[in-house]
């Protein structure tokens, strides 16, 4: 199963855990059970979005190192991210994995990456390490997430993603800010018994996380995109803004579920009479190949995408 299909699934359980009696429980226990089911809901909810930033990024690696591209040909920065940057990655990850006495272990473990990293000499038929993204420290952090997408040569990538999601009407403020708070909202979770993680600071996060989740995947599919087919401008340095990522959208409105085009929103593209209609409609519509299909709920929230 796909990074993208196991989130959707996640995201639309967390929901319905959190319409649970217990879950919503007011009480001023200090250990009470519906406290500490909120506090699992947030430490799960973030590291599932940690999860799912990690794996989609190993996806990105797969799909360019197995599309014959020529590793010389890619952007430098994404060149440096997969090599030397990798080092000081690799030898935090050997002292964790390894007991400090299995030198034997570690060696394996080094070597292994080395001739990962060794073959991206060779030009096409190269190895990406696992680790390229995501593994410098024990929580996903957002400057690492924004470092990945200046790699990707996005200009200002929680900025971009935060646009994004503002043309779906899913989220009103930073992803950044609302990625920030939700680690902060984990960390308390995690790390204090006492704590009561808020109803409505979980709410939220089901509806940012997929937003965070959805935008990186389009961001992540059309760079994919770009590599694949040789882009001139993208494979010498440029840069990707807003206006260069573009998405189908299902929404219900009134009786129909339309169908919207990121970057022309203002008419719909096709009307349809079920959600079901929508998704076959979608796929025979121009680009629709090439970019992701999202479907939204009445309150706007991500239900679900897709690549068709």
């Amino acid at each position: 199963m796909s990074s993208r299909s196991e989130f959707v699934d996640y995201i639309n359980q967390y929901e319905a855990a959190l319409s649970l009696p217990d879950v919503t429980v007011s009480s001023l226990s200090r250990y009470h059970a519906s406290k500490i089911l909120r506090n699992g809901l947030a430490v799960s909810g973030f590291c599932a979005l940690e999860d799912f930033l990690k794996r989609r990024a190993q996806e990105f690696w797969l799909d360019v190192q197995s599309n014959q591209v020529d590793f010389n040909n890619l952007p430098l920065k994404i060149q440096a991210l997969v090599t030397f940057k990798l080092f000081y990655v690799l030898s935090n990850k050997a002292q964790h994995e390894y007991e400090s006495n299995d030198l034997a272990g570690k060696i394996s473990f080094a070597q292994t990456h080395a001739e990962y990293i060794a073959s991206t000499r060779a030009g096409e038929g190269f190895t990406i390490s696992e680790y390229a993204f995501g593994f410098e420290n024990s929580n996903l952090k957002e400057n690492q997430v924004s470092e990945l997408l200046k790699s990707l040569q996005v200009k200002s990538g929680w900025e971009v993603m935060t646009q994004l999601t503002q043309a779906l009407g899913t989220a009103a403020m930073s992803l950044n800010n609302a990625y920030i708070s939700a680690m902060s909202l984990r960390h308390k979770a995690a790390h204090e018994a006492s704590s009561d993680s808020p109803v409505t600071d979980l709410q939220n996060f089901r509806r940012v996380g997929a937003a965070i989740a959805f935008t990186y995947d389009v961001i992540l599919t059309e760079c994919t995109r770009r590599i694949v087919n040789g882009n001139g401008h993208y494979l010498q340095g440029g840069f990707l803004e807003v206006r260069d990522f573009a998405f189908y959208y299902i929404v219900p409105v009134e009786s129909y579920w339309k169908i919207f085009l990121s970057s022309s929103s203002s008419r719909a593209k096709a009307r349809c009479r079920s959600s079901d209609e929508a998704w076959d409609k979608v796929s025979n519509l121009p680009r629709a190949q090439e970019i992701l299909t999202v479907e939204l709920d009445r309150q706007h929230r991500i239900v679900d995408w897709r690549s068709c």
